[in-house]
């Protein structure tokens, strides 16, 4: 590129040059000197291009060999890249392999487990036919009430504690000298039709006769409290199971149209619990009964307050009484010192030197002294 500028400047420059010549007069001398130096330029000309040839060759061997030199150090790294990739690839694919592996042992655990499941799946729904008996599911829910209250009570309850009107409560727990009656037969069958009917209608009805049911059951529970036999003025009615609890004592929307099923039971005194309200009911008991060791001694203290208090209300009377008499006497003193002083008013009126006379003595013994009063009065 350079070049080609170069000799159209020449070519520029020999032409100018022409027409200036044409534009003088001929002469030899002159042409001929002119003729000269047009020759020593194009030798100078020539060589420059010869120069100028050679560094652009110079620099185009340059060129290429950077050219090459940085095309060799791209495929290097293409290769290394590639190469990396390569290994990545391998490793992704065995590690993606194992997991498949992995998965796969985890999927035929888990049909295994499936398969367990659906056994025990058929063993519960046996038990469960098994238990449809409202006596015999009535005899486990005893037994697990009884465990419930030997791991926080051991000691502390009775099962099938019968009452002198032959009555006979599931548990009772033992509170100092009082008892706390737990019933543990509670009725399910139609709430499970309840939560099996299909349609509105049938779902309602079967709500209705559950409902009825437990405020039967509740009116059962109540018998339980009997205080003239020791008993806490309230029952608890174990509900064995939480989702049970949840709709009848925390979503409470199963009673009849003048009463729910909660505030019903609350007003005959019997407390709902589930198995795990029931374990902080037991264990607030537990810990009311660690507190009654220190309430005996407790209670001697207070005792002694209350005679101590008895003592200083008397005192108080006492002292009321005794600021009674003070002011009355304090009435009567000021009462007394004023009558005194119209005496000694009345005595100053006569003197050694005067005569009495007859009115005046008169006077003098017609006059009576006012009485004193005593602190009574």
């Amino acid at each position: 590129m350079e070049i080609t500028l170069i000799v159209i400047s020449f070519v520029l420059l020999g032409g100018a040059v022409a027409i200036w010549l044409r534009s003088r007069k001929p002469q030899v001398d002159s042409n001929l000197q002119l003729m000269q130096q047009v020759q020593q330029l194009q030798g100078e000309l020539g060589r420059a291009l010869e120069a100028n040839a050679q560094t652009v060759n110079q620099q185009m061997a340059a060129l290429q060999g950077q050219i090459a030199q940085s095309l060799q150090h791209q495929s290097t790294i293409l290769q290394s890249t590639n190469q990396g990739l390569s290994t990545r690839m391998d490793t992704t694919t065995q590690s993606l392999n194992h997991r498949l592996d992995a998965a796969a042992r985890v999927i035929g655990e888990v049909k295994n487990e499936l398969g367990k499941v659906s056994t025990s799946m058929k063993a519960v729904s046996e038990i469960q036919d098994i238990l449809k008996a409202p006596k015999l599911r009535g005899g486990f829910g005893e037994i697990f009430l009884g465990d419930l209250l030997e791991q926080i009570l051991p000691r502390r309850y009775l099962l099938q504690h019968r009452f002198r009107n032959g009555t006979a409560v599931d548990a009772a727990v033992m509170l100092g000298d009082k008892l706390i009656p737990i019933d543990s037969k509670f009725p399910l069958e139609n709430f499970t039709k309840a939560s099996a009917a299909e349609g509105d209608d049938a779902r309602k009805l079967a709500r209705r006769q559950f409902a009825t049911d437990v405020r039967k059951h509740i009116d059962a529970v109540e018998k339980y409290i009997l205080p003239d036999e020791n008993t806490f003025e309230f029952a608890l009615m174990y509900i064995p199971a939480e989702s049970i609890y949840y709709e009848v004592a925390v979503k409470n929307d199963w009673g009849t149209e003048d009463r729910p099923i909660l505030e019903y039971a609350l007003r005959k005194k019997v407390i709902p619990v589930s198995p795990n309200t029931l374990y902080v009911y037991l264990y607030t008991i537990s810990l009311g009964l660690r507190g009654m060791a220190v309430e005996k001694n407790a209670q001697l203290v207070i005792d002694r307050m209350i005679r101590l208090q008895k003592e200083i209300t008397r005192f108080q009377d006492e002292f009321g009484r005794v600021g009674t008499h003070l002011t009355n006497a304090a009435t009567a003193y000021a009462k007394t010192d004023k009558r005194l002083g119209v005496i000694t008013e009345r005595m100053r009126v006569f003197s050694p030197e005067e005569s009495v006379s007859e009115s005046d003595t008169a006077d003098a013994i017609e006059y009576t002294a006012p009485p004193v009063l005593g602190p009574g009065q």
